[in-house]
């Protein structure tokens, strides 16, 4: 067969080959571009016979030139090629800069001047000419159709120039088509997870289940492929991680976490929409090849898929969205590179808002919260020694005493009526500042020698309640008494003043074979307490104790076993007058 014969035969195939391609050219509802792209190049190459045909992508934002996909004998050797649109750059002085420059197709010989850089490369793979064109897709990008003979078959002559750029014409506007269609899939899914978030946000019990509810729901619903959640962490200055779910969830987890602030030449894409860079802040991230059933690779080297961090806000729903804080970020990686345009980024400034409007509801429960048990911690607590109050007691008493109850065992309930002794002439010379710190620091020695399981609450004045648990007899008082004396008659220092305080205290002893409520046990606390104040010029303890059998017949039993009449309301006044009066 002739050389001419040859040639005519090529071009009948091409013009077949073209021909059933343009067949495949309709957009349908999942119907990948890209993959559409390899059955191409299988097709043309095929049907061609040819050892090479390829297609490749330039973004609008890029001059470099991604191979999307490769088919022939010599497919690897577009695995090598490193193209772009630059004619300052390396790979934009050959045949395929040149197409993308002037937007005309092209056929060439291995052996022209422009060829020079890929020329041993080519000859490795018997390559002998090539057909080259370019078409602009409708957001500013460009396809590239390169298709290569032998080095021993026909050449790719100027007569298939036309039906090449037609061909890749047809090719762009198959893929604007089938983009546009999947862009209104995409927003469809992504609607649909915003509808999902903004319901499902204000049920979650906490931040953490917002974060998550927010990721899960952008990949299982809007098919992101990974979604990463930062929020402020304290005073971390980096920002925390809450939230990874997606399929290339593991990629985005070795990357290191971004700073809150930075001023670098390299600043994270999650920093700066941190740092109030606005939205949407767009980035990349390096993703792993893509394996293709119809080809080995889709995309034989690594490539970039986009990024794109947004920002919600913390602060009180009633301020506006300038004055509120940074509360986190979210970023949202996809495989598709036209994802993020104006309208998408709008719906996901939205999601950002509903995000940051559950998380200031948050906040606002949380503080509610807090108050809440502020206002019950002050409802049960002294203001000036932070020691329970009789409030609180009176439900510490109630909890003991049915504790006690339920026991088999024999357990004893100590409750100790402690008052200061001569407490008011130190208030009436040094006046009640001074009173007030030595109260302060008597209630910080009482909580010092108690027991853990000890309880201690100021009753009013100079008067505090000592509630002692777990006793099996009166004698295991004894140690924890002497252990509260040593402390509260320590000297105590007050400006240039030094105190060394003495105190009187009574105790009424339950157990849980007697019923006895918390009034009663103070009502005889009260009892013993003041017959032991009575006689502290000349008593041996600081301490008088009322068992559980006595103060039955109003009776009260000193530490001596001597009988004391109880005092009535005048003579209990008539006796701390009179203890004063020896100050």
């Amino acid at each position: 067969m002739s050389l001419r014969q040859l040639r005519g035969e090529l071009r009948e195939r091409f013009y077949r080959s073209v021909a059933e391609t343009l067949t495949l050219l309709h957009a349908a509802p999942g119907y990948d571009r890209g993959l559409a792209m390899v059955e191409i190049a299988r097709v043309l190459a095929s049907r061609m016979g040819i050892p090479l045909v390829w297609i490749g992508r330039r973004e609008p934002d890029r001059l470099e030139v991604d191979v999307e996909a490769a088919a022939g004998s010599a497919a690897h050797y577009a695995s090598s090629l490193r193209l772009s649109a630059d004619e300052n750059a390396q790979g934009g002085r050959g045949p395929v800069g040149i197409v993308l420059r002037e937007e005309r197709a092209r056929a060439v010989s291995i052996d022209a001047p422009e060829f020079a850089t890929w020329r041993e490369a080519a000859q490795h793979y018997g390559l002998g000419s090539c057909i080259v064109a370019a078409s602009r897709t409708a957001d500013g990008g460009q396809l590239v159709l390169a298709a290569y003979s032998s080095e021993t078959g026909p050449v790719l002559s100027d007569e298939l120039v036309d039906w090449a750029q037609r061909l890749v014409d047809e090719l762009a506007r198959f893929w604007d088509e089938q983009g546009l269609l999947e862009r209104n899939l995409r927003m469809s899914r992504y609607r649909d997870a915003q509808r999902t978030i903004q319901r499902a946000l204000l049920d979650q019990p906490n931040p953490e289940a917002v974060y998550r509810t927010l990721a899960q729901a952008l990949v299982e619903i809007a098919g992101a492929a990974a979604v990463d959640v930062y929020a402020v962490d304290g005073n971390d200055p980096l920002l925390c991680r809450v939230a990874l779910v997606g399929p290339m969830a593991d990629a985005m987890h070795l990357l290191p976490r971004p700073p809150i602030f930075s001023e670098g030449p390299t600043i994270f894409t999650p920093t700066r929409a941190f740092m109030g860079g606005g939205w949407p802040l767009f980035g990349s991230i390096r993703a792993a090849s893509q394996t293709c059933p119809l080809h080995g690779a889709r995309n034989p080297s690594r490539r970039w898929v986009p990024l794109l961090a947004g920002l919600f806000l913390g602060g009180a729903t009633s301020e506006k969205r300038s004055m509120r804080k940074p509360a986190g970020v979210f970023a949202i990686v996809t495989r598709e590179p036209d994802a993020f345009d104006a309208e998408m980024c709008r719906l996901l400034d939205e999601i950002a808002d509903a995000t940051g409007l559950a998380l200031r509801q948050h906040e606002q429960r949380r503080a509610m919260l807090l108050e809440k048990e502020r206002q019950t911690y002050l409802a049960l607590h002294d203001v000036m020694t932070d020691l329970p109050n009789r409030r609180a007691l009176d439900h510490h008493l109630d909890s003991v005493l049915m504790k006690v109850e339920r026991r088999r065992r024999r357990h004893l309930v100590a409750l100790g009526l402690l008052d200061l002794d001569d407490f008011k002439p130190i208030n009436d010379r040094y006046g009640h500042a001074t009173g007030d710190r030595i109260l302060t620091e008597v209630a910080a020695r009482l909580r010092h020698s108690l027991r853990s399981e000890d309880y201690v609450a100021r009753l009013g004045g100079d008067e505090f309640v000592l509630v002692f648990e777990n006793l099996e007899r009166e004698q295991d008082l004894e140690p924890q008494l002497a252990r509260i004396w040593s402390e509260l008659h320590k000297p105590m220092v007050i400006d240039d003043a030094v105190f060394q305080l003495s105190a009187s205290l009574g105790i009424a002893l339950s157990a849980n074979h007697t019923k006895s409520s918390g009034e009663q046990l103070l009502r005889r606390a009260d009892q013993a307490m003041y017959h032991v104040k009575s006689r502290k010029r000349d008593r041996a303890k600081w301490w008088s104790v009322q068992s559980p059998t006595e103060g039955t017949n109003g009776t009260a039993i000193d530490h001596d076993g001597y009988d004391v009449p109880p005092l009535s309301v005048a003579e209990r006044i008539r006796v701390r007058d009179y203890c004063n009066c020896f100050a």
